[in-house]
């Protein structure tokens, strides 16, 4: 088979054989684990209002600058009108790279959404779940982060499951252009490139981050 028949579903009769790696450097000046350390002094010290409220701040400071770096080093800033979009976009956006499944973002979003009401007091026992909630979220994509794969060595599996009958190739070499939303393949001298403006982008790199993650 040709590289440039493969499908995202082939990428699960590979297993990773090396993988070059590297740190997505935020340049705010402060992370997401800075935010959640507040979060949790602000509940640690008192339980009055101000510090559930603080603490629902720092929390949600913590989880949306976390998906907002994550989102950037998977090519969210290249998009057409994604710099004012709404957070659950992104959320979407994460989850189509395979990130970091759906049922998760979705619980994650769901407790966010019912301690943010404006003008409500959370409950001590909300605060507390959710800033435990976003914790495993940060823990969840950390490698994200300090171990972006932007290179990944494929090679064939020829296990007792292997068929040979789909004449896959032997190995394959994955770029992940972090901050550009880029993915090229090649194999055997052929090349294969995906931009994030095309569909098949999200195909792609959520077959990879799935098995990179595996």
């Amino acid at each position: 088979m040709k590289l440039s028949e493969l499908k995202p579903l082939h990428i699960e009769e590979y297993q990773k054989s090396s993988t070059s790696s590297r740190i997505i450097h935020n340049t705010r000046g402060i992370y997401p684990y800075n935010y959640l350390d507040f979060a949790k002094l602000d509940i640690a010290e008192e339980k009055s209002r101000r510090a559930l409220i603080n603490s629902i701040g720092n929390a949600k400071r913590a989880f949306h600058l976390q998906v907002d770096i994550i989102s950037d080093a998977f090519g969210w800033s290249e998009l057409k009108g994604t710099h004012h979009s709404a957070f659950p976009k992104k959320l979407d956006f994460l989850a189509k790279c395979g990130v970091i499944s759906p049922n998760i973002l979705r619980k994650l979003n769901s407790v966010r959404n019912k301690v943010e009401h404006d003008y409500a007091i959370p409950k001590e026992e909300e605060v507390d779940d959710y800033v435990d909630i976003v914790e495993l979220f940060l823990m969840a994509t950390k490698s994200m982060i300090d171990d972006f794969p932007e290179m990944i060595e494929l090679e064939l599996m020829e296990d007792e499951f292997f068929n040979p009958d789909l004449e896959l190739p032997k190995f394959i070499h994955v770029k992940i252009e972090p901050n550009k939303g880029g993915i090229a393949l090649t194999s055997d001298k052929e090349n294969r490139a995906f931009d994030v403006k095309d569909d098949t982008y999200f195909e792609w790199l959520s077959a990879i981050i799935r098995n990179h993650l595996g």
